[in-house]
């Protein structure tokens, strides 16, 4: 059994931001993530047993999002060349802010915000209606979808921020405004590996983003 998830990889360029801040807090008794692990969760963890099928769907939806948009596109401009029609759609996002979270209150990470664009939102359903369509997943989170990338973890023994623990950091209250924009146009297939020393991430196969009402096998 393999714990995947789905998830929108951030530039090398934004890294480096979070590395940077990282130094800035770097007593603080939490697990930095890098490279990697820093990505935006789309679809959270389940458990799969044939990680080769949901490559092969999403290899299909992919490939049939980008056929669909090639035709729309020269059928609306046919001077279009079909490499320019073949470009990937992008969304746009902006972190705008770093701060304990879900709740400063009582938080469980450290993760950087921002206002969450509808085409994002948009790309997220259309992954969960093929991943429920296709029997993948059995349910949607409830929870309203927020953009966020999660920079720190709690130290290992610690199920939650307790405020008696929380009495000890150095630093008590987050609050950094930040301006780190990126294009995302590629999302990723990732395999969670967890051990005693935290989460380590994977990745199994890239596809491009896309959008359309798709369906698998045609």
């Amino acid at each position: 059994m393999k714990r995947l998830f789905i998830a929108i990889p951030i530039s090398a360029a934004i890294q480096k931001k979070a590395l940077e801040f990282q130094k800035t807090y770097k007593n603080l008794p939490v697990r930095w993530l890098t490279g990697k692990n820093l990505h935006i969760t789309i679809i959270p963890p389940w458990y799969e047993n044939d990680p080769d099928r949901i490559k092969n769907i999403l290899n299909e939806f992919s490939a049939q999002a980008n056929t669909a948009q090639i035709e729309t596109t020269r059928a609306n401009k046919p001077h279009v060349t079909e490499s320019s029609a073949n470009a990937s759609p992008a969304i746009n996002i902006k972190f705008s802010n770093i701060f304990y979270g879900p709740n400063p209150a009582a938080p469980r990470l450290i993760w950087a915000s921002g206002q969450t664009p509808t085409k994002l939102i948009q790309f997220k359903k259309n992954l969960e209606t093929i991943f429920l369509q296709e029997k993948i997943i059995k349910k949607i989170e409830p929870r309203p979808f927020l953009l966020h990338l999660t920079l720190a973890r709690l130290p290992l023994g610690m199920a939650r921020f307790r405020q008696e623990d929380f009495k000890n950091f150095s630093i008590k209250k987050i609050s950094e405004q930040i301006d780190w924009s990126e294009t995302l146009d590629t999302f990723v297939l990732m395999e969670s590996h967890l051990s005693s020393a935290g989460a380590d991430y994977e990745i199994l196969q890239k596809n491009k983003i896309f959008f359309g009402n798709l369906k698998y096998g045609q």
